[in-house]
């Protein structure tokens, strides 16, 4: 039997078992019941308690980043929750989904998050989500030669990440009778954003 060192060092690695296959049986189970998806995903990989929680956490973000089919209003439900495991699986998947080499335009990033899971409608969870993303992309991407970062922080990343969302949701939301934002309007609150700092 493995120590918890090494079952620690062996789920923190990348692993090429873990793929599609290996996890095929447990995506119409979270689908189904998030709760208990992610327990027979932990089990399926031997992860206990003796692990430590971010490498739980990198387990399942892998699973969520890697699998196709998994309902995404579920998703978004589990990494907008507030446990501490749940944060956790959010900023392990964030990372995961900002290395990727579609994501060094920002829009690119964002549209490449959200095809992970549906972005809540509920403005908190949202912002939680937006936030850990903004992070993890202008960490990966200020200063690099990837992709020019000419924003000057992660809040800025923030307020562009959240007014595309919103714009987004004003070009296609259903039942909204005029426009909210105008074009100039966008344009015009885009040119404050450097002027707080």
């Amino acid at each position: 039997m493995p120590t918890a060192r090494e079952m620690e060092a062996k789920a923190a690695e990348p692993d090429p078992t873990f793929s599609f296959n290996a996890v095929e049986d447990i995506i119409p189970l979270f689908n189904s019941d998030v709760e208990k998806g992610i327990s027979t995903l932990l089990h399926r990989f031997h992860a206990t308690t003796l692990l430590e929680s971010k490498t739980t956490a990198r387990i399942i973000a892998r699973f969520l980043f890697l699998s196709d089919g998994l309902d995404k209003e579920r998703v978004s439900t589990y990494l907008s929750g507030e446990e501490e495991l749940n944060r956790s699986v959010l900023s392990s998947l964030m990372e995961m989904c900002v290395s990727s080499k579609e994501c060094h335009r920002l829009d690119f990033g964002l549209r490449f998050a959200a095809e992970r899971c549906q972005l809540p409608a509920d403005l908190v969870k949202l912002r939680r989500l937006l936030s850990c993303w903004s992070e993890h992309w202008f960490q990966q991407h200020v200063g690099t030669e990837r992709g020019v970062c000419f924003l000057s922080s992660m809040d800025v990343v923030l307020a562009l990440s959240f007014s595309a969302v919103m714009l987004n949701h004003n070009l296609h939301g259903r039942g909204i009778g005029s426009r909210l934002v105008t074009k100039d309007r966008f344009v015009e609150g885009g040119q404050s954003l450097g002027e707080h700092e």
